[in-house]
C-alpha cells in the first residue's frame, strides 16, 4: 500500500482538523443510533453514547500530551447557534469605534479584556469597579505584560488599558454607567467540566475531562479551545453518575489551541453538516422502526381492550 493510500485511512472518522507546528486539533465522528437496550425513542435519532470526540495533540513540551473530550450529539446544535451569535458579536466589536465617542483613555480601559489569571475575561475598568483594592494585583498583571511586550507587541494594548483604568481610578473618573455600555469582549460558547469517559488507568481510576470554547472579540485568533484530562477515583453521585475525587487526581494533561475566523467557520459547518447528514442517512430506518413499534403498541392496547370487553 502506498503512502497516499495509508494517509487516507489513518483517521477514517475525522470530521475536522486544525494543525499548527506543534499542535493538532481533531474531531472524530462516533455517532450512533438508538438500540433496543437504550430505551430511547427511535426518532430522537441518537443513542445516549452518540458523540464526537475532540482531541488536542500537543507536541510542544518534552512529553506529547493528547487530552480528549466528548461532545454529545445533543450539544452540537447549541454550540453551533451560540457560535454563530459569538461570531456576530466578534465581527461587530471594535474598541476603536467605541473610542471615537470619548475624548480620553476610557474606551480601552472598559473594552480590552484580560486573557489570563484571576481577572480573566474582565476589563481593567470592571476589575476596579468591583473592588478598587484590586489595583495592586492589576498593576502586577500589567508588569507581566510589560516584561513580554518586546516579544508580544500586542501586549501594549493591555498595558494601555490597565494604565488607563488606574488613571481613571486615581482621578475619580471611573464610571459604572460607562462600563455597563461596553461589551465584555468575550463570550463562552461551550463549557463542561468533570465529565467522565470509560477509560481507566492501571489503578482503576476513571478518566475525567473538561472542555471550553471561548470567543475573544477583536483578536486575530479569537476562538480558544481548551481540553483538560486527569485520572481520579470516581465517586457515585445522587444522579447515578461519577464525581472525581479531586485530591487524588493524577496524570493531568491540558491542551489549548486558537482558531481564526475561517477555521472556526469551517469547524462549525463541518460539525453541523455531519450531524444533519447522519440523521438524514438513518431517518428512513428509524422512522420505519418507530412505525413498527407504534403499531405494536396500538394492537396491544386494542387486544387488551377487547379482552376486557369479553370478560365483562
Amino acid at each position: 500500500m502506498s503512502d497516499n493510500e495509508l494517509r487516507r485511512v489513518n483517521y477514517p472518522k475525522q470530521v475536522y482538523s486544525a494543525k499548527r507546528a506543534s499542535l493538532v486539533f481533531g474531531v472524530d465522528n462516533f455517532l450512533s443510533t438508538p438500540q433496543k437496550r437504550d430505551e430511547v425513542p427511535s426518532l430522537e435519532m441518537h443513542s445516549p453514547f452518540s458523540r464526537y470526540i475532540a482531541t488536542i495533540i500537543d507536541k510542544s513540551g518534552p512529553k506529547v500530551q493528547t487530552p480528549k473530550a466528548n461532545i454529545p450529539a445533543g450539544d452540537v446544535p447549541g454550540i453551533v447557534e451560540i457560535g454563530k451569535a459569538a461570531m456576530r458579536e466578534h465581527l461587530s466589536y471594535s474598541g476603536e469605534e467605541t473610542a471615537a465617542t470619548y475624548d480620553d483613555e476610557r474606551p480601552s480601559a472598559y473594552t480590552q479584556t484580560i486573557p489570563f489569571g484571576i481577572f480573566k475575561g474582565k476589563s481593567p475598568a470592571a476589575v476596579l469597579l468591583e473592588n478598587p483594592e484590586n489595583k495592586t494585583e492589576l498593576a502586577k498583571t500589567c508588569e507581566i505584560f510589560q516584561k513580554n511586550v518586546s516579544k508580544y507587541p500586542q501586549n501594549q494594548k493591555q498595558i494601555d488599558a490597565i494604565n488607563g483604568a488606574l488613571k481613571l481610578l486615581a482621578t475619580d473618573l471611573l464610571k459604572q454607567e460607562d462600563a455597563a455600555q461596553m461589551k465584555t469582549g468575550m463570550m463562552t460558547v461551550y463549557n463542561v467540566s468533570h465529565k467522565y469517559m470509560s477509560d481507566t488507568n492501571a489503578q482503576g481510576h476513571r478518566l475525567f475531562y473538561g472542555m471550553s470554547i471561548e470567543c475573544w472579540y477583536g483578536n486575530n485568533y479569537p476562538w480558544v479551545i481548551t481540553i483538560e484530562n486527569f485520572f481520579a477515583p470516581g465517586l457515585q453521585n445522587a444522579k447515578g453518575g461519577l464525581t472525581p475525587k479531586l485530591d487524588e487526581k493524577n496524570s493531568c494533561a491540558k491542551g489549548v489551541i486558537r482558531l481564526n475566523d475561517m477555521e472556526w467557520s469551517q469547524f462549525m459547518i463541518r460539525l453541523e453538516l455531519d450531524l444533519k447528514n447522519f440523521e438524514a442517512m438513518w431517518y428512513r430506518d428509524m422512522y420505519k422502526e418507530a412505525v413498527t413499534i407504534d403499531t405494536a403498541h396500538r394492537e396491544a392496547r386494542k387486544a387488551e381492550q377487547e379482552q376486557k370487553t369479553s370478560a365483562a
